[in-house]
């Protein structure tokens, strides 16, 4: 097999390599690889700058940010076959310390731990590997386009377990958080703040780009003023630290709030100089009660936080996604995503295009119709009424939805269907935004459809007229209580 390799310490190296395919221990799991994260650390690897290869061999397999699935798994394991899986980086020390004698190897005491990809272990940049049911953890299946983000999700679900064990010194109600840097370690950082109801400012150099966009996405607001600015404005009670530029990270010092929290996720280059007041900045530090703590590594209780703030955001995007495609939300590159406005003349004119093209459908839809058809509108119509009487809006327009694209399905006209994917989105646009629309009468439009089963039932021609009049109809008992709202022709 194919695998991205490295010899330690040597500038230049990385190169493709063909490998010998894993050979996976009793017990381990058998993963193919689907995508590796890229990070700094591996960048200092290239350079030749920091990494070990595996004991008795010149070349180390890189990549520590991993994401698989399970390609054969042990019974009893935990795991089967297509599970959607990363693997764990560190292992702790043999001997061990103390703290990895406690399953806290991310704090290893004596440096003689090892890690898949950087120190002594072949990471995972290669197209299969195998893993110790013990340090793989498993992934929501919705995570497949960004469960890669396991590994830096882990670093902040770290930090902020600091912050917070640090808070709990006495009584900590934090409101404010302060992220510097927009990288993935500060959004993620910023994506953890805002799950945790907080207050999320985040502080980057750029104006354009993406990354305003994706602050805004988060939930959080986007500065790029200087950071004594920000810090007099937004007085953060926590801050997060992601770049390990040093001028920063003193200016955010001096910046706390009284019982404030930094912690540092940075790492700063050597070599440069900078000039601190170190006796004001100790003052403010001892006199505000002020904590600075570094943070770094995880060990599995951060892996499994860093799992569950993933699938949480999830949801988040998969409904954003849909909304844009439903119309509901406007995506803006570069800018972000923003409440789709409904106009009163786009409904009309949904409708009256709707109930033109209905005409042609229900026509076409006679052709074609058989029972298998009926019964699925019979069933389409039940689960209107029954929704509707739980006023359960999203399931009845569901069902609503169905069931004409069942009819227009059964037309043959295969531009049809196509059309009717343009058309619906602004049917949905306007029954799920528009605050014009207020939902007393579910049960009677459910009820409406009854007549029009049936005249299919009967081959009628005259459904189709029946079809679009409903269409009309519709829309007066969508807007019967707004009186202004023009009628379509």
């Amino acid at each position: 097999m194919r695998a991205l390799t490295v010899a330690p310490g040597r500038h230049h190296s990385l190169d493709v390599h063909d490998v010998p395919d894993p050979d996976p221990r009793e017990g381990e799991l058998l993963v193919d690889g689907i995508a590796v994260g890229v990070c700094g650390t591996d960048r200092e690897i290239a350079d030749g700058d920091y990494g070990w290869s595996p004991p008795g061999r010149d070349r180390l397999i890189i990549g520590h940010e991993s994401l698989g699935r399970v390609r054969t798994a042990p019974d009893g394991s935990g795991f089967s076959a297509g599970d959607l899986v990363v693997g764990v980086v560190r292992r702790p020390d043999p001997l061990p310390c103390g703290a990895c004698a406690h399953g806290q190897f991310d704090m290893c005491r004596n440096g003689q731990y090892t890690e898949r990809g950087i120190k002594q272990i072949d990471g995972y940049a290669s197209q299969a590997w195998s893993v110790e049911p013990q340090y793989a953890v498993k992934l929501d299946p919705r995570l497949s386009q960004v469960g890669v983000l396991m590994e830096p999700t882990t670093v902040v679900a770290k930090a902020w377990e600091q912050v917070e064990r640090v808070g709990a010194r006495a009584w900590f109600e934090p409101k404010t958080v302060l992220v510097t840097g927009a990288g993935p370690i500060g959004l993620l950082a910023a994506m953890l703040g805002v799950q945790r109801g907080l207050d999320v400012h985040v502080l980057d150099r750029v104006t354009d780009g993406p990354k305003p966009a994706l602050i805004r996405d988060l939930g959080a607001t986007y500065h790029h003023e200087n950071v004594d600015e920000v810090v007099d404005k937004t007085q953060p009670d926590v801050v997060i630290e992601a770049t390990g530029v040093g001028q920063l990270v003193f200016d955010a010092m001096a910046g706390l709030a009284a019982y404030g929290i930094i912690c540092l996720t940075g790492v700063s280059p050597t070599g440069r100089r900078l000039t601190v007041d170190a006796g004001s900045l100790n003052r403010e530090l001892v006199l505000a009660n002020d904590v600075v703590v570094g943070s770094v590594n995880a060990n599995l209780s951060h892996y499994a936080a860093a799992a569950d703030a993933l699938a949480r955001q999830a949801p988040v995007r998969e409904a954003l996604r849909r909304l844009a495609h439903e119309g509901l939300v406007l995506q803006l590159p570069r800018r972000g995503s923003f409440v789709a406005e409904v106009s009163t003349e786009e409904a009309r004119d949904a409708y009256e295009v709707r109930a033109a093209l209905e005409l042609l459908a229900v026509r076409g839809a006679l052709e074609n119709l058989d029972d298998a058809v009926l019964t699925d509108l019979d069933q389409h119509v039940e689960t209107m009424v029954a929704t509707a009487a739980k006023d359960d809006l999203a399931a009845f327009i569901d069902a609503d939805v169905h069931f004409h694209q069942a009819i227009w399905t059964a037309s043959g006209n295969l531009m049809l269907p196509r059309v009717w994917l343009m058309v619906e989105a602004s049917m949905r646009n306007l029954t799920l935004v528009s605050n014009r629309l207020y939902f007393e009468n579910l049960t009677e439009i459910a009820r409406t459809h009854y007549p029009l089963v049936s005249g299919l039932r009967a081959r009628d021609p005259a459904v189709a007229v029946q079809f679009h009049d409903h269409v009309l109809e519709v829309w007066s008992l969508l807007y019967a209580d707004a009186r202004t709202a023009p009628q379509p022709s």
